[in-house]
Parts: C-alpha cells; sequence; structure tokens
C-alpha cells in the first residue's frame, strides 16, 4: 500500500482523463470490445473479459477512481444486487448529488469533490461488472489507474476496457491493448491518431 501511494503522487496525472468523453482524453489509445455473434451470454463475456485483464495485469498494483452513482429508487437485477451492496459497503458508489447529475447530463464537468478514490482491490471485479451489466449504475467514470504503467482503463457496455496513457509514451498503452487483441471474442478499435502512426510506420513512441 505505502508503495502505491508513492507511485501515485510521483508519476500520476489525472487532468490527462477528459471526463466529459472519455475519447476526447489527450493520450486516448483505444478499446477493446465483444464481437457481438448473437450467441455471447453477457454475464459469461463479462468474465471472460475480466480474466483477460487480470491476466495482463496480474501482480500489478491500482487504485481507483469513479463517479458512479445511484437513486434512491434504483432497482436492480437479483443476479447484481449482491454487486451493488458490496460497492456501497466499500464506499465505491455514491448517491445521486445535484452536481453528478448536472456532470451526467453534460451542464459542467466532474468536481473533484465528486470523485471516490480507492485503493481497494476488490473494486476491480465489483464496478467492472456494475459497469458492463447493471442499467441501474449512474454514470460511467470508473477508472482502474496503474502507476507503474502509467495507465488508466476503464470498463464500458459493450463489455470491454477503454484505455488511456498517462504518459506521452503510450507504448504500455499499445501492448495492452495488442495483448487483448488475440483473443478471438474481442475486438480492438484503435484511436486515429495511433492508426495514423503505425500506417507511417512511425515508432510507437509517443503519442
Amino acid at each position: 500500500m505505502e508503495r502505491l501511494l508513492k507511485l501515485t503522487n510521483k508519476t500520476i496525472e489525472l487532468s490527462k482523463i477528459n471526463f466529459l468523453g472519455f475519447s476526447s482524453s489527450k493520450n486516448w489509445i483505444g478499446y477493446f470490445e465483444l464481437i457481438k455473434d448473437g450467441e455471447n451470454d453477457r454475464v459469461t463475456a463479462c468474465n471472460h473479459a475480466l480474466r483477460l485483464v487480470y491476466s495482463y495485469f496480474i501482480n500489478k498494483r491500482f487504485f481507483t477512481i469513479s463517479a458512479l452513482a445511484y437513486t434512491k429508487s434504483t432497482i436492480l437485477s437479483k443476479d447484481i444486487d449482491f454487486l451493488f451492496l458490496k460497492a456501497k459497503k466499500y464506499n465505491l458508489i455514491q448517491k445521486l448529488t445535484n452536481d453528478i447529475d448536472e456532470y451526467l447530463i453534460g451542464d459542467h464537468d466532474l468536481f473533484a469533490h465528486n470523485i471516490s478514490i480507492s485503493f481497494n482491490q476488490r473494486a476491480f471485479i465489483i464496478l467492472s461488472k456494475l459497469v458492463m451489466l447493471s442499467d441501474d449504475v449512474l454514470g460511467d467514470a470508473c477508472f482502474f489507474i496503474f502507476p507503474e504503467l502509467e495507465l488508466a482503463i476503464y470498463p464500458h457496455e459493450d463489455i470491454g476496457y477503454g484505455c488511456i496513457s498517462l504518459s506521452d509514451d503510450c507504448n504500455k498503452a499499445i501492448e495492452f491493448l495488442n495483448f487483448c487483441s488475440k483473443d478471438d471474442k474481442f475486438e480492438v478499435v484503435f484511436s486515429e491518431n495511433i492508426n495514423h502512426l503505425a500506417a507511417s510506420k512511425t515508432m510507437l513512441k509517443e503519442c
């Protein structure tokens, strides 16, 4: 934990994340998503995506920043109710406030005091599944930050993860998505900038 805190203080620039549009972030690299073939069960596919990502980041420490919310009238399906209760228990999700509501409808950017930070490693499974599988949780601002790699990934509802480099050296982020592209259940989409560099045979050292 102490080492993770030191890495966090030393390297992370969260200003590189555009909370109003993740793909508009300066060093947004791309994402991977489930290939829809009509035979995929969403829960099974979600678990597959989690295992894929976990196998890449195994033994890498991370922390979570999120602004996921719920309302008093939130109605959860039984199969994810236990995830919601765990998210509340570990303070990974918050009640909807006026600030968050206005952020969700695009009136203003996300305020710092609306962002929760957690070093609980359970957050990865809990929040990934809530974002991918539940329509009852509000928002999609949920990032897993890997300080050693200067990398942020975020789950999305199309069963997969997006990827943002937190430094101008984007090799780690590209390597992650290239790893995910080897799984035939998922499709990887790179940003136009990365595709342009690849097409011009430029070395992918900087975004």
